[in-house]
């Protein structure tokens, strides 16, 4: 329980929506506060690669000018095979790795 309140009738967890709301905003749920944090990783890495790429469909960088943006590439969503080459994304922007230099691209929703 998050607050002090008695609980009346069988046993609840939470008093009210409002303390359960707390209850899960504060990381306080097992496991809150890595995900908080593996999430906070994610959003910037697709941050940085939406930064990076701008209005350009591909672009090109290195890694290194990539971390030094904030991109750190031990987090990442999901990894795609597309015409035999192997994409690497956060959400909807990726990159290849072509030796040398990192393509950064945008994936779009083919649903």
């Amino acid at each position: 329980m998050v607050c002090d309140s008695k609980l009346k009738g069988r046993q609840e967890r939470y008093c009210s929506t409002e303390c359960k709301n707390k209850f899960h905003r504060d990381g306080n749920a097992p496991g809150g506060k890595t995900i908080k944090r593996i999430t906070k990783k994610l959003h910037t890495n697709r941050q940085v690669l939406k930064e990076f790429l701008g209005e350009r469909s591909t672009a090109t960088i290195t890694r290194a000018k990539l971390a030094a943006l904030g991109y750190d590439d031990t987090y990442l969503t999901h990894i795609k095979d597309i015409s035999g080459r192997r994409y690497f994304f956060t959400f909807d922007y990726g990159f290849r790795d072509d030796g040398e230099e990192l393509k950064v691209v945008k994936a779009f929703n083919r649903d």
